[in-house]
């Protein structure tokens, strides 16, 4: 199952396999010779295996000492081992791809903790067995290629390991956003992508509510209407069948009742009630009326005013929540096509949604948007130095504590939407400042393994 929401590249419903972990950046080992000469295709193919089998045992030994899938806090309570340690753990155990693994992989002192404090803690022979000699195997393939760790964290694209590297790293975004932002001529303060994950009436399948919610929208600048929100259904006039032409119609779903958080809204997906007064004078559909892309007029809003946005669409029985292939994932994902100061992106998953791990993030490269079109299943990941965390539902930042009673009634709204109640979610979290430009980041989790394939196993 794979969702996508917001800005552009346009956004779709599919099915879709586990990412690997590609690189085509040129790095350079520890012997100074360039790992672009080991082949990243090759040194990502021996990494997979030994990867996966470390992966597989920590979720083995999760499964016995902490089988309601608790967080980082559980690890450390249960093993008795610091916070880093334990969140090292809830990452590798939460890993979708091989990037995943290798940056949250502990070092020989962590190593040698853990084995301690699992063995100490009752961990079972075969299970503490599997964990040693999988993260032997994985150690003696990492010091096989010849890769320090700096560099193989930004082989994987998923970290900079000093406090220097982060530093960088974060001014370097705001400097982009801000230099992007005078140059496009707009921004955005903030925007809040939200997904519930819900019970749909298909067997087996799950209802997706994609809310969203934009602050701070402004032109800096007099220029073209600019496409703020993309639809995730298009929408084409054709003719029905009694021939009647220039009746909307889905091209992924019946009927635009079907699709619209509140379908009677002259300009839906815009949510009426929750956008402000300036966003009601400066957003409207497509000019042609081929598609329900809301487009932010600028030149409605006299100079220093911005609006506020908030948009809601379902998408029934979006895809499946079990696996039907080993490793199979289910992911949202939100693309960044304004300059913005802060993005979040959150899923909120029900109760009665069976899954098998909690989700992780990634942020890659949307080539499509500049005209190169390269599938996700084969991206280019960039670095992400946050980290998905439980968030209580209805939560925000304090920077965003204004928003709270339009957030929360959004939420309210699409739980009702999908004729669930609010507190049977609980909320994951990532909040990226300054995400770059003409990126994705998306959200993963491993699908739950079907009871058929259980009682085969």
């Amino acid at each position: 199952m794979m969702l996508s929401s917001g800005d552009s590249p346009r956004s779709g419903v599919s099915s879709v396999k586990p990412l690997r972990f590609i690189d085509s950046m040129a790095k350079k080992s520890a012997s100074g010779k360039s790992v672009n000469e080991l082949s990243l295709a090759q040194l990502a193919a021996g990494l997979e295996a030994p990867a996966k089998a470390f992966a597989d045992a920590v979720r083995s030994i999760a499964k016995e000492m902490m089988p309601s899938n608790l967080g980082v806090r559980a690890w450390g309570r249960t093993l008795k081992v610091d916070k880093s340690l334990a969140s090292k753990l809830y990452r590798v155990m939460n890993a979708s791809d091989l990037a995943g693994i290798v940056t949250a992989f502990p070092g020989p002192r962590g190593i040698a903790i853990l084995k301690s404090s699992l063995q100490k803690c009752g961990c079972s022979p075969a299970r503490l067995n599997a964990f040693n000699s999988s993260a032997r195997n994985l150690r003696q393939c990492l010091d096989d290629v010849d890769v320090n760790r700096e560099t193989l964290c930004a082989i994987a694209a998923g970290g900079r390991d000093t406090d220097s590297q982060r530093l960088q790293q974060r001014k370097a975004r705001q400097s982009a956003r801000s230099a992007l932002a005078l140059i496009w001529g707009v921004e955005a303060d903030a925007r809040i992508s939200s997904n519930l994950i819900a019970p749909s009436k298909t067997k087996g399948c799950a209802d997706v509510l994609i809310l969203g919610l934009y602050e701070g929208f402004r032109q800096l600048r007099p220029n073209q209407p600019w496409c703020l929100y993309s639809s995730t259904a298009e929408f084409k006039p054709t003719g029905d069948k009694a021939g009647k032409a220039g009746a909307l119609k889905s091209s992924a779903l019946p009927t635009i009742r079907d699709v619209f958080l509140l379908p009677d809204e002259p300009f839906a997906p815009m949510i009426g009630e929750l956008s402000d007064e300036f966003a009601h004078k400066a957003i409207a559909m497509h000019p042609n009326g081929n598609s329900r892309d809301l487009y932010f007029h600028g030149d409605r809003l006299a100079r220093g005013q911005s609006a506020r946005m908030a948009v809601g669409e379902i998408t029934r029985a979006a895809g499946e929540i079990y696996a039907t292939h080993p490793n199979d994932l289910g992911s949202v994902q939100a693309g960044i096509g304004t300059p913005m100061k802060l993005s979040i992106l959150e899923i909120l998953f029900h109760k009665d949604i069976a899954r098998d791990s909690d989700p992780s993030a990634a942020l890659f490269a949307s080539l499509a948007i500049s005209g190169w079109r390269r599938r996700l299943v084969e991206p280019i990941r960039l670095p992400l130095e946050e980290e998905v965390s439980e968030v209580p539902v209805g939560s925000l930042p304090k920077s965003l504590a204004k928003l709270l009673p339009t957030y929360r009634r959004l939420l309210t709204c699409g739980a009702d939407a999908a004729h669930t109640k609010l507190q049977d979610y609980r909320c994951f979290r990532i909040t990226i400042k300054n995400p770059p430009l003409l990126s994705t980041i998306a959200m993963r989790w491993r699908l739950a393994e079907s009871k058929t394939a259980r009682g085969r196993g």
